[in-house]
């Protein structure tokens, strides 16, 4: 049995750059599946 949601909690997210990784990571694995993203805070980038 396939998962159909999955929930991804961060503290906080600075660059994205772990969150995107996860993500591509899982739907590779699970092309039809939905991802929820929560977080306590993002930092401000200095860009």
């Amino acid at each position: 049995m396939s998962p159909k949601h999955i929930l991804i909690i961060d503290d906080v997210i600075t660059t994205g750059n772990t969150i995107e990784n996860m993500c591509k990571c899982i739907l590779n694995k699970h092309p039809n599946i939905k991802i929820s993203i929560a977080c306590l805070g993002i930092a401000k980038s200095n860009k």
